[in-house]
């Protein structure tokens, strides 16, 4: 079954930047980027921003760039030419937000228990 048949549920949203984003909150944005239903996806252990496995298939088929940072901050950086440069601590969260931001910019609305 495809995630977004599953209808969501009723949560309070908050509006946050995607810069800030990690963990559970990150990977409810990226299911809802990808038109998957958000809460069912973490219901089903979709964690793109720190599993591999999910992650790459979304960083291959947008054809995310991820270097690490020229800054000593040891942080990593995601783009998509034209589009977004997005930063993190790890590839993978970095990747993911870059590809937040191209789909929804630079804030979206994300369930307040998230965050």
């Amino acid at each position: 079954m495809h995630l977004s048949n599953i209808e969501p549920k009723q949560l309070k949203m908050i509006k946050v930047e995607v810069s800030s984003l990690t963990g559970a909150a990150l990977d409810w944005a990226v299911a809802k980027c990808k038109g998957d239903n958000p809460d069912y996806a973490l219901e089903c252990n979709f964690r793109p921003s720190c599993n591999g496995e999910q992650g790459i298939q979304i960083i291959q088929t947008n054809r995310i760039c991820i270097d690490p940072d020229s800054a000593p901050s040891k942080m990593w950086t995601a783009r998509i030419w034209g589009l977004c440069n997005e930063y993190g601590p790890t590839p993978l969260i970095a990747a993911m937000r870059c590809f937040v931001v191209s789909k929804q910019g630079g804030e979206v609305e994300v369930p307040a228990s998230l965050v």
